[in-house]
């Protein structure tokens, strides 16, 4: 695995094929006295959050779907601020690789049993406590017990309890982004960013894109992929964010000594 590790200062350590429990040892700038890390690692290996081949999506005019089958413009099933199912519009496939093969996490809830199936650092939307404080955190660090919103065939919005939460390898990666930032796969609403721990700040660095399709829908093309399965956007966004604003937002969180690392 390369890794490119990026400390406080902005400074940028590469290490190439590195297993990723001898990083630490290989970049001190990564802990400090308490043991907790003080920069990111970016693996160069490392996709979108992504959902998995398979997966479904309920739509307003054609359906419940596979979310390979979504494409820019469909109206899918999503949650409003109010946490009240709507129907928002898709504006861009974020990423698409339908060959790749990961290891994706799986949750069970209870007690409608709904499987839903994403890469471990697509954010997914929880709450730790019965006052439903809400949060997006990595599928990596979803947990029994947590609570996780859910939809009923009639579009009512539920709260249910995460049952398990295991690990398979999966082909096929797909990530639809809507509107409002969230979309509702296999009756389970999840943000529809990754690779980012902050949802808030990834669906502000979208805001073009949502222009560009309210504004100029006949000259925008949402589905448009470049050769690694991205967005033109997302891709931008990769080779050009750390040299336009000294940060890089598309940065995979990777574990390390099973835990993950956060900026």
């Amino acid at each position: 695995m390369d890794l490119r590790v990026y400390n406080q200062d902005g400074n940028v350590t590469v290490a190439n094929n590195v297993p990723v429990e001898d990083v630490k040892l290989q970049v001190p700038c990564m802990w400090q006295l308490t043991g907790k890390p003080n920069c990111c690692v970016k693996d160069e290996d490392a996709k979108i959050g992504c959902f998995a081949y398979g997966s479904t999506v309920r739509t307003q005019n054609r359906g419940v779907i596979s979310v390979e089958q979504v494409k820019t413009g469909d109206m899918v099933e999503s949650l409003s601020e109010s946490n009240t199912v709507i129907y928002a519009p898709v504006i861009m496939i974020m990423h698409q690789e339908p060959e790749r093969v990961e290891e994706m996490v799986t949750i069970t809830t209870t007690p409608s049993d709904s499987h839903l199936t994403l890469t471990h650092d697509h954010l997914l939307k929880v709450s730790t406590d019965v006052g439903h404080t809400w949060t997006y955190i990595f599928s990596e660090r979803a947990k029994p017990g947590m609570l996780v919103i859910t939809t009923s065939e009639e579009g009512i919005a539920e709260t249910e309890t995460i049952q398990t939460v295991t690990r398979e390898n999966r082909q096929g990666l797909y990530a639809p982004v809507t509107t409002t930032g969230n979309i509702i796969v296999d009756s389970v609403v999840a943000s529809c960013y990754g690779n980012h721990p902050d949802h808030s700040l990834s669906h502000m660095v979208f805001a073009p894109i949502r222009w560009a399709f309210r504004l100029a829908p006949w000259m925008y093309n949402g589905d448009s992929v470049t050769a690694d399965g991205s967005h033109p956007y997302v891709s931008f966004l990769d080779n050009n964010l750390r040299a336009l604003t000294g940060n890089t937002l598309l940065m995979s969180q990777h574990r390390l000594d099973a835990m993950t690392a956060y900026p």
